[in-house]
């Protein structure tokens, strides 16, 4: 017998000098159940690892690089506002404003929020702003050269923000189009107020503007937002954030009472 290994179809034969036996081992066998281990191991793995993750991740915003958890819910129920702000930002401002030298004058309500902490001594930015105009009634009237206008909120949105076919992008005006919040359209804009080529350290406002009839009375909403170019995506999230209640019940009468 030799003193080596000899294969026959897939049967390992060890000859062994001298003695009467040999041992006869199915590799096909062998080999699929050295696979099946291997896979098992693997696999064991690949679970301890995933629940590892699970037990100390937390949902982060890819985006933001904030975790969604963390977002603060703000409501500003009189108007039917409801929107949500990054941790730590609080409200600085809030005013009232009415036109009352016109016919048909306006009633404006403004809330301002910074993103910086409270500190004594020093005033806070103001990052961003909600200002709410209302006029008297379901249109807007405004005086043209010879008849009374009286536009719809849609027809408002065009004199005020153009149309399409009228915008015209700049060094300033950067971004401007449609963007629907909440199931409401409005026009939304970016603006690089640094008037500098594009760095990653400017400052830049986001405005979103939209159009209603709310409670009896037509109305904007201009929702601004300023920061670094940096944090854009924190920025518009705000914005996006942003639901409003549908028209409730109708009230031809201003509201002039406060904040």
């Amino acid at each position: 017998m030799t003193d080596y290994p000899i294969f026959e179809h897939d049967v390992i034969v060890i000859g062994v000098s001298g003695a009467d036996f040999r041992i006869a081992i199915t590799w096909q066998r062998f080999r699929v159940s050295v696979c099946f281990a291997t896979f098992i191991f693997i696999f064991a793995l690949f679970l301890a690892e995933g629940a590892i993750g699970q037990k100390h991740s937390r949902p982060v915003d890819p985006k933001t690089n904030v975790s969604s958890k963390t977002w603060q819910d703000v409501m500003w129920g009189k108007w039917g506002l409801k929107f949500s702000l990054p941790p730590g930002w609080t409200m600085v401002d809030g005013t009232t404003r009415d036109n009352n030298g016109v016919e048909n004058g306006f009633h404006e309500e403004v809330k301002t929020y910074s993103g910086e902490p409270p500190r004594k001594g020093n005033v806070q930015t103001r990052d961003f702003s909600i200002v709410v105009t209302s006029w008297p009634g379901k249109t807007a009237n405004i005086q043209g050269p010879t008849r009374l206008l009286r536009l719809e909120p849609s027809e408002l949105m065009d004199a005020e923000q153009g149309t399409p076919t009228r915008w015209r992008l700049s060094r300033e005006l950067e971004e401007i189009g449609y963007l629907e919040i909440g199931g409401i359209k409005g026009v939304f804009k970016q603006l690089n107020l640094n008037l500098k080529p594009v760095s990653s350290d400017q400052t830049i406002s986001i405005f979103w503007t939209m159009y209603r009839v709310y409670e009896g009375n037509i109305q904007r909403v201009e929702l601004s937002v300023e920061g670094k170019r940096t944090k854009r995506e924190v920025l518009k999230r705000i914005l996006t954030s942003f639901t409003f209640a549908e028209l409730r019940k109708p009230v031809s009468k201003r509201i002039t009472n406060s904040l």
